[in-house]
């Protein structure tokens, strides 16, 4: 859905304008989701309820030793700001021309209204997907620690074990953490370029600069709040310029503190924040690299121009 709008946008049949007001019209479960934080706020939807829906969801999906929602305090129920959905309307001039391409290409039996309700529908049927999909995850992460705590095993010890381990005898697992943390502390002072285009690559690390999807045309100067797990609890997110490497359908918290707006290491135009972002008119630059998150991350104030496609910002 999205490599059709971006096709458009290459036909010059629609402008990055229309991109952004029509992803601001959509609704992922993301905003159900900041619906049912402000109803817990204001007591017309318990907690426990809440937590049967979204109690799943953990940052970093796959990380054992994170914390689900059902067992932590990420989220802020206090009231905070949601985007009034408007109903976006497509220009019959637009439609005229879909109309046009499709039948050029040979999709007589495809309108063009048929076209953008499919786009419409797609974008949040795969978020729904993934939080849908995260729920199964999640619950296996649960279930691995149980059986692994009666051995004694702390999660930081579980989360250095292959899943194909989890039922060998403890003295086995016992050998397997102690010979996976080693390799791990080694893997980490390897460094390999983001993307390999020969062996040379392996040897001699290129530069590389990264040029990030801004998302929204707004421009912002804020204080930046660099996030990581180990200082979660402590931090005021409010109006702040998020810095975070990468996120997944468990850092959905994040948009329940109203953050100012939102910096990422690694991510596409298509990517999980991105989506989130667009929708909900936040100012990001997704996926912006190695070198360009090093230096912003240390940053005090950044000034991010998503219009003008420029980050600048002061230490």
């Amino acid at each position: 859905a999205t490599t059709i709008l971006d096709s458009l946008l290459s036909k010059k049949v629609i402008d990055k304008d229309f991109i952004r007001r029509f992803k601001l019209s959509l609704n992922t479960i993301t905003s159900k989701f900041l619906e049912d934080t402000n109803k817990v706020g204001n007591k017309n939807l318990t907690k426990k309820k809440f937590m049967e829906t979204y109690g799943h969801l953990r940052p970093g999906t796959y990380d054992i030793k994170s914390k689900r929602y059902d067992e932590s305090n990420y989220i802020d129920f206090t009231k905070h700001n949601i985007i009034k959905k408007t109903n976006f309307k497509i220009s019959s001039k637009v439609h005229k021309k879909v109309d046009q391409l499709l039948k050029k290409f040979n999709f007589e039996n495809l309108s063009s209204h048929e076209l953008f309700r499919y786009i419409s529908e797609a974008i949040p049927a795969r978020e729904y997907s993934k939080f849908v999909f995260t729920k199964s995850v999640s619950y296996i992460l649960k279930i691995i620690s149980v059986i692994l705590n009666k051995r004694n095993f702390t999660l930081e010890d579980i989360s250095n074990l292959d899943i194909n381990d989890i039922f060998k005898n403890k003295s086995n697992q016992i050998q397997l953490i102690f010979k996976n943390k080693n390799d791990y502390e080694t893997n980490k002072k390897i460094k390999l370029p983001e993307v390999i285009f020969d062996v040379a690559g392996t040897y001699i690390i290129p530069y590389q600069v990264n040029i990030p999807n801004f998302i929204t045309n707004k421009k912002v100067r804020l204080k930046t709040l660099f996030l990581d797990q180990r200082n979660i609890k402590k931090l005021n997110f409010r109006n702040k310029i998020v810095i975070i490497e990468n996120a997944d359908p468990g850092y959905d918290w994040i948009f329940s503190k109203n953050i100012g707006g939102l910096i990422t290491k690694f991510g596409g135009v298509n990517s999980h924040m991105a989506i989130r972002c667009a929708e909900l008119s936040i100012p990001a630059a997704i996926g912006c690299g190695q070198k360009k998150y090093e230096d912003l991350r240390n940053s005090k104030i950044i000034e991010l121009d998503c219009k003008s496609f420029n980050i600048s910002y002061t230490k």
